[in-house]
């Protein structure tokens, strides 16, 4: 693959001096990332780019046989004109006859082609227009193996791939990996509160697709493991809903207030320590409120416009008093001046809730799968 990338370079009237090859999670497709360059006299003279990039996604077609072709970097898009176009095919062996040849160009085109997840058929709405669809279950690692929706029936695609376990196997557990997708609504903002019913513990891995490329928009994942015995789940989801309101706020004194009659929130001002602006705020971590999204936030001027801008950028430190019960936020603020600051405030806003119920952990059963919302 090295080898035939380099050669159609060079025939292409350019130097590399720069290739990346990796191969996807099952080692079916993988990428390339190449630069190059064209110092040529002819260049100078007749104009054109010194430079090129390419990206080429590669896929296995059987027989020993690979295609590649130019496709869109997924992460950063070339400049206009200084991208190589590349289409060939790789064979350690002889070329192919014609036919031959362009059955299997056509037959790569056609792998290659985007596969965007389909809308699924167990979706929720809710009220302020953000959703929330499950899109399938699988036993981790799940490369390989047959995904499932919440109601037992098969899905007839592979969200992504994934062929690590998230930990050694336990006699005692079994672990699945859940995909899903949430669109938020334009003014619900993105704070997302989510739980499995049962679950003994949650691990995380970047997911990617069968090119090896990280999976960053559209599509989110999480491993959950549960007893062995345990038979459905249900999967509870919370997105912050409508406009903040501001329950406290201070200026030049420290400020506390109890959070729905349950919470004890306190305030400090702006203070100046060893020459930086330092913000401290507290929270009861006992009494923690959970169907509220929370957030402790700075009320500035700038520009000759009064905003409120959440502290959570400047977070430098959080920190626990177990006799207390008050959970520390220490933030260290770097752009702006104590006379942009008019005050410190704790502001809040409801979840809205929809509970996928009933969720089969067994393949070809129905539990009872359901949808419920509530606030």
């Amino acid at each position: 693959i090295y080898g035939q990338i380099e050669r159609h370079v060079r025939n292409a009237g350019f130097e590399m001096y720069n290739l990346q090859v990796e191969p996807g999670p099952d080692f079916s497709a993988g990428h390339a990332e190449i630069r190059g360059r064209n110092d040529s006299v002819l260049r100078g003279f007749f104009g054109g780019y010194s430079s090129m990039e390419a990206y080429l996604k590669i896929d296995y077609l059987g027989d020993g046989v690979w295609y590649a072709g130019t496709a869109s970097h997924p992460f950063r898009p070339s400049m206009p004109g200084r991208n190589l176009e590349l289409e060939f095919l790789i064979h350690p062996t002889a070329d192919f006859e014609a036919s031959q040849r362009k059955e299997l160009l056509e037959k790569g085109r056609s792998l290659q082609q985007p596969e965007p997840i389909s809308p699924s058929k167990w979706k929720a709405t809710l009220p302020d227009g953000a959703t929330v669809e499950f899109i399938g279950i699988c036993e981790n690692p799940s490369a390989g193996k047959q995904w499932w929706g919440p109601d037992g029936s098969p899905l007839d695609y592979v969200p992504y791939i994934n062929t690590e376990p998230y930990y050694p196997p336990r006699d005692d557990r079994k672990l699945y990996e859940f995909a899903w997708r949430i669109r938020h609504a334009g003014s619900g903002g993105s704070a997302t509160r989510h739980s499995f019913e049962g679950s003994q513990g949650s691990y995380y891995r970047q997911i990617r697709d069968r090119y090896g490329n990280r999976m960053i928009q559209g599509l989110s994942a999480n491993g959950y493991d549960f007893d062995k015995s345990r038979r459905k789940t249900a999967w509870n989801v919370g997105l912050a809903a409508g406009d903040w309101q501001t329950a406290l706020v201070v200026e030049d004194k420290p400020g506390e207030t109890k959070f729905l009659d349950k919470q004890r929130i306190i305030l400090n001002p702006p203070e100046i320590v060893n020459g930086k602006i330092v913000v401290r705020c507290f929270e009861d971590s006992r009494s923690y409120i959970r169907d509220y999204n929370t957030d402790f936030a700075l009320i500035l001027w700038e520009d000759s416009a009064r905003k409120t801008v959440s502290l959570n950028r400047y977070r430098e430190n959080v920190s626990d008093n177990k006799d207390t019960g008050l959970r520390e936020y220490k933030f260290t603020l770097e752009d702006v001046s104590m006379s942009q600051i008019e005050s410190v405030c704790f502001r809040y806003r409801p979840f809205d809730f929809v509970t996928f119920k009933n969720i089969s952990l067994v393949p070809g059963e129905d539990q009872g799968f359901e949808i419920e919302l509530g606030k």
